[in-house]
């Protein structure tokens, strides 16, 4: 038989005693805990909220005219603040998401 350190096995069918240790981990070391993508979890609400404007706005006829007739009257000024708007709301989802993700790593113990 090759010698590898994590496949070897001995003559009576055991694994090797590093194997062992490897396979069997320590009953008193507490499970690591499952890591939550904040930044995703944010960008779905984010766009579950975004496709449910839409599918409200385009479910009534009176709604999609009004929202074409808001977007081709719309002048440059109004345009420049929707665009910062968005801008700002995406530095703010950034920073929010950042926040919670140092939130979220254990801290050291003293």
């Amino acid at each position: 038989m090759s010698e590898t350190a994590t496949t070897e096995v001995l003559e009576d069918g055991s694994a090797a005693p590093d194997a062992q240790a490897a396979l069997a981990p320590d009953a008193s070391a507490p499970l690591p805990r499952p890591r939550i993508r904040v930044g995703a979890l944010l960008w779905g609400l984010v766009l579950t909220g975004l496709g449910a404007w839409v599918l409200w706005t385009a479910a009534d006829r009176t709604r999609r005219e009004a929202a074409r007739e808001a977007v081709l009257t719309a002048t440059p000024l109004e345009w420049t603040v929707a665009v910062a708007i968005a801008v700002g709301s995406v530095i703010v989802l950034i920073s929010f998401a950042a926040v919670l993700r140092r939130l979220q790593r254990p801290r050291p113990r003293a």
